[in-house]
């Protein structure tokens, strides 16, 4: 399609990586209108967003070369190049989610919170990195008749990427509205934390399951499901437990408080005690 931007001599600046990048500014941008809103600090913000895309890169790249692994063990040099695409957004979910769980923890914030502040973002993002695809001619659909297919290498196909990213573009309503709450009997009933980043996780793995229909050359496995579609099962099928679970009983979706914490943040929450010490229950003797 159009994938190089701009040629200056022997140097070429990518489509793909100039929206990518737009793509991590817009979220960013999102995420911290969404952190007033439901009172996340700024900062925290920043550090899950510039960490988080750092992770969600490095875990793109690496569950795409592990999906393909007999095309790359053939060519590793490949490996180190994006050059006709390569990147897997549920490997950079899990990556950005893992990254954005530590560093929640470290500064004593509730994960599911913080996951509810970057929900909106991340569905803002992924449309901009699924046209950056577009224009990559990368990623793309099936051959097809229909009269909104795109000419990509030739031959018309679904523009499968712009399904992707008009479907997550029709989820951002909700995840903007869904952590405020609904009002029951003239109050306001906040939404228990996690909802938002749950709802997301379930619906845009849903999305992939559907969309992957449409990909060509995908290897089929027992179940007639490629790869993508059975890690997509298995998102929804967490997720979807949880969200049952939040709506069943109000509370947080799972507890974290068993990983790390900074001790800045401790000594705050404990002020009586010392750093690196914990509270014990008192029995009238000690061992």
């Amino acid at each position: 399609m159009y994938p190089v931007l701009v040629k200056i001599g022997g140097l070429e600046l990518y489509t793909q990586t100039v929206l990518i990048f737009l793509a991590g500014l817009a979220g960013l941008w999102l995420a911290l209108r969404c952190a007033d809103r439901l009172s996340v600090p700024r900062e925290a913000v920043l550090d899950v967003t510039i960490w988080g895309f750092l992770a969600a890169m490095l875990g793109a790249r690496a569950l795409f070369v592990l999906l393909y692994w007999p095309y790359y063990r053939l060519y590793p040099i490949e490996i180190l190049t994006l050059e006709g695409g390569g990147l897997s957004f549920q490997g950079g979910l899990l990556a950005s989610g893992l990254a954005g769980l530590y560093i929640a923890r470290r500064r004593g914030l509730n994960p599911w919170k913080v996951g509810d502040v970057m929900a909106p973002g991340l569905a803002l993002a992924l449309p901009i990195m699924r046209v950056g695809c577009l224009m990559n001619g990368c990623d793309s659909g099936i051959a097809t008749t229909v009269p909104w297919g795109l000419p990509i290498g030739g031959v018309v196909r679904h523009p499968i990427q712009l399904y992707e990213a008009g479907a997550n573009l029709l989820l951002l309503p909700l995840l903007w509205r869904l952590p405020l709450g609904r009002y029951e009997r003239g109050a306001l009933r906040p939404s228990p934390p996690g909802l938002a980043f749950l709802s997301y996780l379930f619906l845009s793995s849903l999305v992939r399951l559907g969309v992957d229909f449409y990909r060509p050359l995908e290897e089929k496995l027992p179940l007639g499901l490629t790869p993508p579609q059975l890690i997509s099962l298995g998102m929804m099928g967490i997720s979807g437990v949880w969200i049952a679970k939040l709506l069943l009983s109000g509370k947080g979706a799972l507890d974290f408080s068993i990983l790390p914490e900074s001790p800045e943040n401790y000594q705050k929450r404990c002020p009586s005690q010392g750093p690196g010490q914990r509270a014990t229950k008192s029995t009238g003797s000690s061992t």
